[in-house]
């Protein structure tokens, strides 16, 4: 998981949303879905970089793919006076991204976290700066096959399995600790191919928007802080 700063509530969002309650109302017209869709682009675009909070991988608009997250829970009981608060508003993937042909269950990040939401434990990438430095990520082998899966460090290791476990991070349903592998193994490729300098790879890994950015950037420590 990486930082992500968010910006100032947009004036657009306080307008849209004015009056409004419950977050269905959001919803109930093909208006106001036009306009949730506006917020949820502006979030990927301005924010997120069409990633998704949680796990890293490219996410578009398409709500097959992506919802709009609550950081906090907004159910009653939890934290409804925060449904529309811009600073508790996230996009995550559908949970589903990394799923085996024709297997359309919801296994990780936001679906899976639902309503799980530990003030003390809960690494929250709005504002923790470091949270990359709470995770670490080991290669290994299965059925021969490589992949990649995330660990905690020593940093905090209650936190750091707080969130593998409630986000799903490494869920054997499906292909995401191969797809973190082949992210790596294409990016070193490309690097290769490219006979790209130190300089030049470390302009690539202060991009924002290459999944797995922060799988990446663990990889290549020195380079990025060149």
């Amino acid at each position: 998981m990486r930082y992500i700063q968010k910006l100032e509530t947009p004036d657009f969002f306080i307008t849209d949303t004015n009056g409004l309650v419950l977050w269905d109302e959001y919803s109930d017209t093909f208006e106001m879905r036009t306009k949730k869709r506006t917020l949820k682009e502006y979030i990927l675009k301005e924010e997120q970089q069409y990633l998704c909070i949680y796990c890293e991988s490219k996410i578009t608009l398409s709500p097959e793919n992506s919802h709009i997250e609550h950081i906090k829970p907004k159910d009653v009981g939890r934290y409804p006076q925060l449904t529309f608060d811009y600073f508790n508003l996230v996009v995550s993937c559908e949970g589903k991204c990394h799923n085996e042909e024709d297997d359309n269950r919801k296994y990780n990040c936001g679906h899976n976290k639902d309503n799980n939401y530990d003030e003390n434990l809960f690494l929250n990438p709005t504002l923790v700066e470091d949270i990359s430095d709470y995770f670490e990520y080991e290669t290994f082998l299965e059925n021969s096959i490589s992949k990649i899966k995330i660990k905690e460090s020593s940093k905090d290791l209650s936190k750091a399995e707080y969130m593998l476990n409630i986000l799903n991070l490494n869920d054997e349903n499906t292909i995401i600790t191969k797809s973190r592998y082949l992210t790596l193994l294409k990016f070193e490729n490309d690097v290769i191919a490219e006979n790209l300098t130190d300089e030049q790879i470390q302009i690539w890994l202060k991009e924002e928007n290459l999944p797995f950015i922060s799988l990446l950037r663990y990889k290549y420590p020195n380079i990025i802080n060149l």
